[in-house]
């Protein structure tokens, strides 16, 4: 469900499901927490393969970040599709994340995502 590689500073999270539900929800929460546990680590959770989005990975999502930024630590978003973009902008959560369109970008925080007109369609 999930492939954690530590690259220079960072620790990537690969997320290899469509949907996350209550459980991977959980175990996603605890393994960003334990990250953070270490102090002063980027966390990078590429997204890239998530098609479908709850509130409760949002929930789950923003409690991670509340931890991460008391232990020194941020978390970036790469690899969002378009909709799921569109809807982490409507909840104001670039305010919290950084938003990168690939893993490498994220890795060298370069060409971050920034809020564009959203359109209603």
């Amino acid at each position: 469900m999930f492939v954690v590689e530590n690259i220079n500073n960072a620790t990537v999270i690969n997320v290899q499901a469509k949907k996350l539900e209550l459980f991977e929800c959980l175990s996603l929460k605890k393994i960003i927490t334990g990250i953070s546990n270490q102090k002063n680590r980027d966390i990078i959770i590429n997204l890239g393969s998530i098609t479908n989005l709850n509130n409760l990975f949002v929930e789950k999502l923003i409690c991670s970040g509340k931890h991460c930024e008391k232990n020194n630590c941020t978390i970036a978003l790469c690899g969002v599709n378009h909709n799921i973009l569109c809807i982490l902008y409507l909840l104001n959560l670039d305010r919290y994340f950084e938003f990168y369109e690939n893993e490498q970008e994220a890795l060298l925080r370069e060409n971050r995502l920034v809020k564009r007109r959203l359109k209603a369609v």
